[in-house]
């Protein structure tokens, strides 16, 4: 299937899917204003909800007619990726301030027949957040660039550690993106101000790949994603810097320019 989006000119997001359309009003301008999405616009599983996230706090799940089902504010204005889908679509994972709450969705919304939603402590401000249900984890990214991990069947804390910034120690960086790989076992997170893109072994709960500094001005943030073999991590600027960078677990990490 193909899945597209787009934002018209009067601030609306637009998305397909197999040919149908999604519409998704625009922000009130008045109140908030129209901002750009920061991580989070993704379709369930089962394409039968799209989330929509903004800058603000302000998170839409609307039906693939674009009708709005669902409608919430969260804490504080989330920089990077900070919803996930479980596989089967039935929980949505967001990041609100410093818990993790893990919605139950169906095709109407929230659903409505559920218990209030669960919620993780995870100590302070949750910067990005990844999951994966098959090893039962999630990984959360916070602030003196400490990643953590979370069981998820009962909120324990498997794993805390902080990676400084190996040039300036003494800045306060953030962990800015972390995706697991898809056979679960190695974590990908970057950190930003200071850019750098590390994978972490879970089981020997050390970095086995880093990629040294790699540049990036301030506030610029570096996305993280593995190709489906898990064979590549591919890792790009949010903004300006024009780089595209690949690191092959195996092999030196390469830069492409895009111009």
């Amino acid at each position: 299937s193909l899945r597209i989006w787009t934002r018209g000119t009067d601030g609306a997001w637009a998305a397909t899917t197999n040919g149908a359309v999604t519409v998704v009003p625009a922000l009130d301008s008045e109140r908030q204003g129209i901002r750009r999405l920061q991580g989070a616009l993704a379709w369930s599983p089962s394409g039968g909800v799209l989330l929509v996230g903004d800058e603000s706090g302000r998170i839409r799940l609307c039906s693939p007619g674009g009708e709005i089902l669902a409608e919430w504010e969260i804490e504080g204005r989330p920089v990077g990726r900070y919803t996930a889908w479980s596989p089967d679509g039935d929980r949505l994972y967001v990041a609100e301030g410093s818990d993790v709450v893990i919605h139950a969705v169906d095709d109407s919304g929230l659903a409505s027949n559920e218990a209030p939603p669960r919620r993780i402590f995870c100590k302070d401000m949750i910067f990005t957040l990844a999951v994966n249900e098959a090893s039962g984890l999630i990984a959360t990214g916070h602030v003196d660039t400490r990643l953590r991990l979370w069981e998820i069947e009962d909120g324990g804390l498997r794993f805390e550690r902080e990676y400084p910034d190996e040039i300036f120690v003494e800045d306060h960086d953030n962990v800015a993106d972390v995706a697991f790989s898809p056979s679960g076992e190695q974590l990908a997170f970057s950190t930003s101000d200071g850019v750098y893109v590390r994978i972490f072994d879970i089981d020997g709960r050390r970095v086995v790949r880093n990629t040294g500094h790699v540049g990036a001005h301030f506030g610029e943030r570096a996305r993280v994603a593995w190709s489906p073999n898990g064979a590549r991590l591919w890792f790009a600027f949010e903004c300006g810097g024009g780089e595209l960078g690949c690191l092959e677990p195996r092999k030196q990490g390469e830069f492409v320019e895009l111009g």
